[in-house]
């Protein structure tokens, strides 16, 4: 995929946009559908700059130790089965699915890390192996990670301590690794990772994150700004319901193809929206 490519239909280059976000058969029926004290969900925006509409919008269901991501107006679903070492993409639009196991994800991630080392680019090589000033504020409810090169904070509050959102912990760290895998020439994940890292520390759940990175000639030479809003809600709604059948059954009937054929299909679909 072109390290510039612009995603579909916002301006937004396409090395940013995925770089910013995020037990039992996956082919059983929902049936007996019954919501569980660990089941919940989050609904995510994505704004640029200073846009009050967002370039992405996702809905993000957990589910029963599996995690179900929808991104809406599209037709791209990620399940992340962390009991059988695996993601599953889908295309609802060519009715198929590629399966990745979190190991091969894990490899890709380490040689990249090398790869970006080495890089003559100091944004990259500081992207591999980042060290941020860590400021945390309780009473504010703010989260600050910060270098001259790039910049987190992240508003939100303490998790309850009658809830465990260790799932939506795990499933953070390895979207970030996913997107690596499956967008090649977006950010490296590692400073996204010590953003998780300091969430999971504090125990912080954020609500609204904010990414500034001055001006890069690798992000062509113009600052960013990205900010992600989060609603957490810790039941599903009837509605989820509706949603995890769909999936299911997209899991059950899809065709099953390699992830680099998966890969190509959707490297034409977004050749096929900049035109």
């Amino acid at each position: 995929m072109d390290a510039m490519r612009q995603h579909a239909g916002t301006g937004l280059p396409g090395k940013i946009l995925p770089y910013f976000l995020y037990g039992g058969s996956l082919l059983l029926s929902l049936g007996s559908w019954t919501a569980r004290a660990e089941d919940f969900r989050v609904e995510s925006s994505i704004y640029v700059g200073e846009a009050t509409e967002p370039v992405s919008r996702s809905l993000t269901i957990f589910r029963a130790g599996v995690t179900y991501d929808h991104l809406l107006a599209d037709h791209e679903i990620t399940v992340f089965d962390p009991a059988r070492r695996r993601f599953v993409l889908l295309d609802t639009k060519r009715e198929i699915r590629a399966d990745i196991k979190m190991e091969e994800i894990a490899r890709f991630c380490e040689a990249l890390r090398r790869r970006v080392l080495a890089s003559k680019d100091e944004f990259l090589r500081f992207t591999a192996a980042p060290t941020l000033d860590v400021s945390f504020n309780d009473d504010e409810g703010t989260l600050t990670l910060a270098d001259p090169l790039l910049k987190y904070t992240a508003w939100g509050e303490v998790a309850p301590r009658d809830r465990d959102w260790g799932a939506y912990q795990q499933f953070m760290d390895w979207y970030a690794r996913l997107n690596a895998f499956t967008r090649p020439g977006t950010i490296p994940p590692f400073p996204r990772l010590e953003l998780n890292a300091a969430l999971r520390e504090h125990n912080f759940i954020p609500t609204e994150v904010e990414l500034n990175i001055p001006a890069q000639q690798w992000l062509g030479g113009e600052d960013l700004t990205v900010r992600s809003r989060h609603i957490l809600r810790w039941r599903l709604l009837d509605v989820d319901k509706q949603v995890l059948n769909r999936t299911h059954e997209c899991l059950g009937t899809f065709r099953q193809v390699e992830y680099t054929e998966f890969r190509q299909v959707r490297k034409l679909d977004a050749q096929a929206n900049q035109n």
